[in-house]
């Protein structure tokens, strides 16, 4: 620990070693290291003398603490969420497997899953689990590698310039893979040159003769070149492509290296997570047409376009989070399904998306007005932008509704819904829009 941190040790304690990393009291195992860090919500020092209560062998602070037990040590740094980040990066040397890193504005969840899914054919996958994408879930998520694992697939997100460069030094990936660049954080980055430069910064980490892979399509990133890296493209124009997508009730149907493929997912976007799923395999060995084979059992994400059915309606559950183009193609999967009753689009705000926030709800709202959507329900005072904008493109009356919160939302819809309608519902995750799925579910089995 002191190595990997550079600390200063105050207290030696009783123990050689620790048992393991633990950052939460609640999960703390006897003999384990403590590290105090302060989060949004928790200030970790005020928490030490519980977890030497709880039986740490250690505890690593960046402030003054109430005096220990001789038993356990005490070391000391400038920032404990850096030294969790540095023991994590020094754990991961001690390996030589393939490191996969995955960021992006969109898909990067589902193509991290899609990717473990498949390379856990060749063997054991170390993952992210959930969205564990930050400096405290990724470090975490690092320190869990053990002997076994012959991959990992680590997830970066970030809420601020600078983090992507950070986790990715962190891995050292030795194939970083970037998704696509679109309007995201605008509030914090203003533009999506900025979103492109942040996203780029797990070149940052990627070792030397590693690859980057790209969205060819992305008119941002088809431009790029690496002179220290291996750069591979997926997409229109590049060797490895798709032709033939056709979203059918059972999944999506289309064609890649001349081969019928499959995805039991809903929304054509998931087509484009694969793309980027199988050229990373590839990389690893294993060949595009098994790759293909073996996505056919691959199955959504919660809060993913994940199809959901409850007193007779249809729901698609895609609550996780919401931006413009994610928004966009979550109208094209709407329209493109049958439904026996109404199609009904339930939209949350659409968050951080700083001055240009009215602009891109209109659109949303405008792209609703012209689609053959039944029925417009928008939540929050952004999505209100949308709502104005359909109306007055001919979308009023029984077609469109607003309403300030999910409750309000929720109560319509369990007044007005009918039996065989297709409802997606989709909004930031700040909106916490499944709120709606669960009061309506209840209401209509009641």
């Amino acid at each position: 620990m002191l190595k990997a941190t550079e600390g200063q040790l105050l207290h030696r304690g009783a123990s050689e070693s620790f048992r393991g990393i633990s950052i939460d009291t609640r999960t703390l195992q006897e003999g384990d290291l403590f590290i105090a860090i302060k989060g949004k919500r928790f200030e970790g020092h005020d928490f030490v003398e519980e977890a030497v209560r709880r039986g740490a062998s250690g505890v690593l602070v960046s402030k003054k603490v109430t005096p220990l037990s001789p038993k356990v040590a005490l070391l000391v740094v400038p920032d404990t969420l850096a030294a969790l980040g540095a023991i994590a990066s020094y754990h991961r040397k001690q390996f030589s497997i393939p490191v996969i890193a995955v960021t992006g504005s969109n898909g990067k969840t589902t193509t991290k899953e899609m990717i473990s899914h498949l390379l856990s054919s060749l063997g054991p996958v170390l993952k992210n689990e959930g969205t564990k994408n930050n400096r405290i879930g990724v470090p975490l998520t690092l320190l869990s590698l053990e002997r076994d694992h012959q991959f990992a697939v680590l997830e970066l997100g970030m809420s601020e310039p600078g983090e992507i460069g950070i986790l990715s030094r962190m891995a050292a990936p030795s194939t970083a893979l970037v998704t696509n660049i679109g309007p995201v954080h605008l509030a914090l980055l203003k533009e999506l040159g900025t979103v492109f430069a942040c996203k780029m910064e797990i070149l940052e980490g990627l070792e030397k003769g590693g690859t980057l892979v790209l969205n060819g399509e992305d008119p941002y990133l088809k431009e790029v070149r690496s002179p220290s890296h291996r750069v591979v493209f997926f997409g229109k124009g590049s060797p490895l492509s798709v032709s033939g997508i056709e979203q059918r009730e059972e999944g999506i149907f289309f064609r890649c290296e001349d081969l019928q493929g499959f995805l039991p997912l809903l929304g054509e976007q998931n087509v484009e997570n694969a793309l980027a799923a199988i050229a990373v395999a590839d990389l690893q060995g294993m060949s595009p047409s098994l790759s293909i084979q073996r996505l056919k059992s691959f199955r959504g994400l919660e809060g993913r376009m994940r199809p959901k059915r409850t007193g007779g309606i249809e729901w698609i559950d895609d609550t996780y989070n919401a931006n413009p183009e994610s928004m966009r193609r979550a109208v094209e999967s709407l329209k493109g399904l049958s439904a026996t009753g109404r199609r009904v689009l339930i939209m949350g705000d659409m968050l951080e998306l700083g001055e240009k926030a009215q602009a891109y709800h209109e659109t949303v709202g405008e792209k609703v007005a012209t689609s053959n959507i039944d029925l417009f329900v928008t939540v929050g005072p952004l999505s209100r932008f949308a709502h104005e904008k359909a109306k007055s493109l001919g979308m009023n009356g029984q077609r469109s509704a607003h309403f300030s919160t999910t409750h309000e939302a929720a109560q319509y819809l369990a007044e007005t819904t009918k039996q065989g309608d297709r409802i997606l519902i989709k909004g930031s995750r700040g909106m916490k829009m499944e709120e709606v799925i669960i009061a309506v579910s209840s209401a209509l089995s009641s």
